[in-house]
């Protein structure tokens, strides 16, 4: 008995035991399946990756906006836009990331991903070596209906920035792909300028994909004669959403009041611009600004366009000079017609009379053949051709074309023997003979050429 009560007893602490056992890794299973995911775990498994580069540029210089891009993958949909922590980077200026997060889906290796991206624009103020150490992301994925967020580093990152030979030496530009500069006058006065007179002078600078930290400090206008209140230069960000650029803007006033008159005289100014597009260093110069206080032919005398120095104006004296000229040609020329006129009025007249006496006849010879005036027609052909009348063998003379011949053959037949006649002169003949003969009297001496001389006195 002894001995069955002993083996009922273990077998008792057995099945004890295995309940307990099977409890545990019950509870354990449980509570590891009700443990969610973390950006750690999708890292580990590969559904999830960062990284981070600088955005394809050509050359980029000291003082020139740098895009550093950071990026994340995932095999699971996003639930929103990542965000990243405020960083710095040793020698240059970190801006605000105003651009939104970028989005879009690739197949990669047969494999759907989303991919965010998320740009910073850096401002490096010297060539060397950058070093970017891990930045803070925090990622926001939807995995099976359930968010999962947490921060991710990304791994460090170097670039190396160069200066070009152009910029060797040169410590103040600014560099920007568009730079604007203006100064000018807000409102102009309506009265001449007297002492006590005020005027504001704007003045401001516009850059694109620029920081507004990057901009030149203006120099402090000093103007002898005029007291001076300039308020404090205001430097603004922006971002084009349109045209997807960062910009800069810098804005100041400045209000002179006149002690006394005279003429003022603000000078030019100029800026140092490399043009990050075209890569080249150009100056911008705002031309000299002038005013005229108290007595003067000109009130006064302010934003005068400027031309470059590679454009040279044109000197007044020269264009004068050539006036004279082009006047003194036009006078000779007319001198000269004149005298032509002169010389051969008789001759022009002569010309003039003729040329009306010859309209005449030829309408005159028209009508008759319209007519069947054929002894009329013949008269005026006489008088055209310039031969005496009734010499028919110096007008057949005339006649060389064999159709033309046999039209003058029956004009004589129609004005002589009409009895004879069995066909008519059409229009058109009598046009194309008549055409014939004058234009065989103008290889003769249908005209008296006038004389020129080219002398005029």
């Amino acid at each position: 008995m002894q001995t069955v009560k002993a083996l009922y007893q273990y077998s008792c602490q057995s099945v004890s035991k295995l309940l307990f056992i099977a409890l545990l890794v019950t509870f354990s299973t449980i509570s590891s399946a009700n443990t969610p995911l973390s950006v750690e775990d999708l890292m580990q498994s590969g559904a999830l990756k960062v990284s981070i580069s600088l955005k394809e540029q050509s050359q980029i210089v000291p003082r020139q906006q740098a895009i550093l891009e950071i990026e994340l993958i995932s095999s699971h949909d996003f639930s929103n836009n990542m965000k990243i922590d405020f960083f710095n980077i040793d020698n240059a200026i970190v801006a605000k990331s105003f651009a939104k997060t970028g989005f879009k889906i690739e197949a990669i290796e047969g494999k759907e991903w989303y991919i965010q991206t998320k740009e910073v624009a850096l401002y490096p103020l010297k060539e060397g070596e950058y070093n970017v150490a891990s930045i803070a992301a925090e990622a926001f994925i939807n995995v099976e209906g359930k968010v999962v967020s947490g921060k991710i580093q990304t791994p460090p990152y170097k670039f190396n920035i160069t200066r070009p030979e152009k910029l060797e030496g040169i410590k103040h530009y600014i560099a920007s792909s568009k730079l604007e500069v203006v100064r000018e006058i807000t409102k102009q006065p309506e009265q001449a300028l007297t002492i006590g007179s005020a005027i504001t002078i704007k003045r401001e600078f516009h850059g694109d994909n620029l920081h507004g930290v990057m901009l030149l400090d203006l120099e402090p206008i000093q103007f002898d004669g005029a007291q001076i209140y300039e308020k404090p230069a205001n430097k603004s960000d922006g971002y084009d959403v349109l045209d997807d650029i960062s910009q800069a803007h810098l804005t100041s006033s400045v209000t002179l009041i006149f002690q006394q008159e005279g003429l003022f005289k603000l000078p030019a100014e100029t800026v140092l611009w490399w043009d990050t597009t075209k890569k080249q260093l150009k100056t911008v110069t705002v031309p000299e600004m002038s005013f005229q206080v108290g007595e003067s032919t000109d009130e006064i005398i302010a934003n005068v366009p400027q031309k470059a120095e590679s454009q040279k104006p044109t000197s007044t004296s020269i264009i004068n000079w050539w006036l004279v000229i082009m006047i003194s040609t036009a006078l000779l020329f007319v001198l000269a017609i004149m005298k032509v006129i002169k010389n051969n009025k008789q001759i022009i007249a002569a010309h003039f009379n003729q040329s009306t006496h010859y309209k005449k006849l030829v309408n005159r010879y028209l009508y008759a053949i319209e007519h069947s005036e054929h002894q009329i027609a013949l008269a005026c052909l006489y008088q055209i051709a310039d031969i005496k009348h009734n010499n028919n063998t110096a007008l057949k003379a005339l006649v060389k074309n064999d159709e033309e011949q046999a039209t003058l053959q029956l004009l004589f037949t129609s004005a002589y023997y009409k009895k004879q006649v069995t066909d008519s002169i059409s229009k058109q003949r009598a046009k194309a003979l008549l055409q014939t003969i004058i234009n065989k009297k103008f290889e003769t001496h249908f005209f008296t050429p006038v004389k020129f001389d080219m002398k005029l006195n």
